[in-house]
């Protein structure tokens, strides 16, 4: 079961508790300076406590409410918190280290998991490893742990890569207590110096080749898809972009858009995203299975913290909530969001459709603006007279105009982002709402929810142009529109996600840096220090006392032994306290978390202006090729330096992406069909070819150019699934490896099951023989 593979007989440590339910734990001693340096690389997690905003409670905010939700309740007792969260954690089997800030009002707990707790965990996570002597992927077992072939004789275990680690201590800390889990979901993974400074240079180094492989051991598959699967499209976009230039030159050069090999286009462009997405399927197989995580399935996912089960059908063991009660939810957040996409829909044809109704108003009125300046003797091309003012004044161009033309779009370019993120909000609100069991599954229902409205809102306005705009020049405004879509677009995403994070956090840090200079100089002992050494001792020992350690001297012969002993004790406090302060935990724990949806969401609205709308603008393939270039390397850096380092998930392909995208390719075929149906001329002039008439002699009815779009849609859809019953999913040695450990996985399944009954009827025979026999205690 999902949420109770964590479950033991027994806490790895003693979790006794008082009976008032927080636990008093033996107070910490200040470590030595260096120590933390030392053990920097070893571990996994950090927690931030901050202090309460309430000024009779200004210690923590923290404290035990529910499965994960940490809030303030005792306010006698500001220290109940930290110490219930730590013993929380320790009751798991994990090690915690406490650092305080300079100030002592915030704590930062970094938790490590020792190897015994890493095995066990793996075990039920059941965690795949490559065995030593045929290179087949098997569950991990401890029985047989020597037969890996990361097992480790000098450590005496199976060495594990940072992604299973941080998988286990995730899994650890995030299930509910229960599960024997500690229940919490605020906390950030700790990036090691050495894999996390080799991956960042080759990420900046590297153009189309990126240690995809390292990135899936240190960032956790889920991340390393992402990179994957950009890399490959990247790849993918260089022959459309190469057809296109050769187009974009032939339109150029006839100085028409409608050229006669732009529909052969858009028909290379539908068959390109079927081909591309069967690649991707066969390269992601074969990378989840070099990673071990083909056929992950959720249900070896831990149980989300937020779901909360039905008290008639839970048990302790596991949470129950019954699905016709998230169905029904579904009922009212499905209409929600179908409600919202057409209100999109139809404020942007309202505002489309009003712009273009006043801009061929404000044509006719120039033509008619022309003739009556011609009848009163004046020219509109060098200006009018005031006496003829009031003869124009009838034209019609009130303020209404300008306000449709001018401002009215203005607002939808301000509306757009606002109504993204109350959506966005909202589509979390009613994912949350929905209660979703694992961590996957609520994920999938937000991208679905949040994605759909993004995309109508992104490709509206290209629709628009493209089938609804009542001018002869559509394709050219499409052309125009996208273009700027993907050149300002994207580079204003890209200043915003690498140079403005950058420059925020060395502010950030600048002024970190100032405050800590200023709490060290301003502090006691500083001022103790630096007291002249002619100067009065009983200056020095005030200012000791000021520090908060007693001072025995007040100005005698032993007093001075006593004195220098109190100062270096406080200088070494001081020290520690600076040294946990400066710990690059501290920085780590306030950087943004790193999402992959933001980056999917970008690539697939890219996919989409390529794979739609290339037939309008066969230059998209090679912008999107030089922005992907330049994408890689941003998404590098920014997850290097500009986010906290994700939190590592099993993942065997892109997840709910890959849906999307089958979803846009079956678009894509529907959309340039009707691309060459509307807004080319191929029709006409195939039946001017036909009658052997001029192609501005024939006139193809609209009912005529559905048919013909649908009919050429079912034919590419059938090529398409053709080609997809055609080509495996997987390749072929794939295939044979999973194939042999199926085998090997029900021979030893049958040798497991043989094994014990062999000892179910050995039992009794030796019952007889020995009595009562002896009783285990273990």
């Amino acid at each position: 079961m999902a949420s109770a593979f964590l479950r033991r007989k027994q806490p790895y440590l003693n979790s006794d508790l008082p009976s008032n339910g927080a636990p008093q734990l033996p107070p910490q001693p200040l470590e030595r300076i260096g120590e933390l340096s030392r053990e920097e690389d070893e571990f996994d997690f950090a927690i931030l406590l901050k202090p309460s905003n309430a000024p009779e409670h200004p210690q923590l905010n923290n404290a035990v409410v529910d499965h994960s939700h940490l809030r303030g309740k005792s306010k006698k007792d500001p220290t109940r918190a930290r110490n219930l969260i730590i013993e929380r954690i320790r009751h798991t089997g994990l090690h915690v280290k406490r650092l305080l800030s300079l100030n002592g009002k915030q704590t930062l707990l970094k938790v490590k998991a020792p190897q015994h707790v890493l095995e066990v965990g793996a075990e039920r996570l059941r965690l795949r490893k490559l065995r030593k002597f045929d290179r087949i992927w098997m569950e991990f077992s401890r029985e047989l742990h020597a037969t890996f072939a990361d097992f480790d004789e000098q450590l005496g275990g199976v060495r594990f890569i940072d992604s299973e680690k941080q998988s286990i201590v995730h899994a650890l800390l995030t299930s509910a207590m229960a599960d024997n889990g500690a229940g919490l979901n605020e906390f950030c993974p700790l990036k090691t110096k050495y894999p996390h400074r080799s991956n960042c240079h080759r990420f900046a180094t590297g153009v189309l080749t990126q240690p995809i492989d390292d990135v899936a051991q240190y960032y956790g598959e889920k991340v390393a898809f992402y990179f994957a699967w950009t890399e490959m499209y990247t790849r993918w976009l260089l022959v459309p972009s190469i057809v296109g230039v050769v187009l974009f030159a032939l339109q150029v050069s006839s100085k028409k858009i409608d050229h006669p090999l732009a529909p052969l286009y858009a028909v290379f462009m539908a068959l390109w995203t079927s081909a591309f997405l069967i690649a991707w399927k066969r390269r992601a197989s074969t990378l989840a299975y070099r990673w071990g995580t083909l056929g992950y399935e959720e249900d070896t996912e831990v149980t989300r913290p937020d779901f909360y089960g039905d008290p008639a059908l839970s048990t302790p063991e596991r949470k129950q909530y019954p699905a016709w009660r998230r169905y029904a939810k579904y009922a009212v957040t499905t209409p929600t969001v179908l409600a919202s996409m057409a209100l999109i829909t139809m404020i942007t044809y309202i505002a489309f459709a009003i712009r273009d109704r006043l801009e061929c108003e404000s044509l006719e009125t120039k033509t008619h603006a022309k003739h009556v300046a011609s009848a009163i003797g004046a020219d509109l091309e060098h200006g009018l007279t005031l006496k003829n003012l009031k003869q124009l004044s009838s034209l019609g161009l009130d303020w209404t105009f300008w306000f449709y033309f001018l401002v009215a779009p203005l607002l939808y370019g301000l509306l757009i982002p606002v109504l993204d993120f109350a959506f966005t909000k909202w589509a979390r609100a009613m994912t949350n709402w929905e209660n979703h069991e694992t961590e996957s599954r609520y994920r999938s229902h937000l991208i679905l929810k949040v994605f759909s409205f993004r995309f109508v809102h992104v490709f509206a306005s290209l629709y628009y142009y493209a089938f609804a705009g009542s001018r002869g020049d559509n394709l050219l405004r499409v052309a125009i529109q996208l273009a700027s879509f993907m050149v300002a677009g994207q580079l204003w995403k890209n200043v915003m996600e690498t140079l403005y994070p950058l420059v925020l956090r060395r502010w950030h840090a600048r002024q970190k840096k100032r405050d800590t200079n200023a709490q060290v100089s301003h502090s006691a002992v500083f001022n103790a220090m630096t007291l002249p050494m002619g100067g009065s001792r009983r200056r020095r020992s005030d200012a000791l006392v000021m520090a908060g350690h007693r001072s025995t001297a007040a100005g005698g012969g032993g007093g001075a032994s006593i004195e220098m002993n109190n100062t270096n004790a406080v200088i070494h406090e001081q020290c520690v306290r600076l040294e946990q302060a400066s710990d690059k935990a501290w920085e780590e724990a306030e950087l943004q978390t790193y999402d992959t949806f933001e980056d999917y969401t970008e690539m697939l609205i890219q996919f989409g202006y390529v794979s739609f709308f290339s037939l309008a603008f066969p230059l998209a393939p090679l912008l999107a090729l030089v922005n992907n270039v330049v994408e890689l390397r941003t998404d590098a850096f920014k997850l290097c330096h500009a986010k906290q380092r994700p939190i590592a998930h099993k993942a065997s392909d892109i997840g709910v992406w890959f849906h999307v995208l089958q979803l846009m390719s079956v678009l894509a075929v529907l959309t340039n069909c009707l691309h060459v149906a509307f807004t080319t001329t191929l029709l006409e002039r195939l039946f001017a070819w036909s009658l052997s008439s001029s192609v501005e002699a024939v006139t193809v009815t609209a009912t005529t150019k559905v048919w013909v779009a649908f009919g050429a849609e079912h034919l590419l859809l059938a090529l398409q699934v053709a080609m997809m019953l055609a080509i495996p999913a997987m390749p072929r040695d794939v295939q044979h490896k999973v194939r042999v450990e199926r085998e090997q996985a029900k021979q030893e399944s049958a040798r497991a099951m043989a094994a014990k009954m062999l000892l179910l009827a050995a039992t009794p025979a030796r019952s007889d023989g020995d009595g009562d026999g002896d009783v285990d205690d273990a």
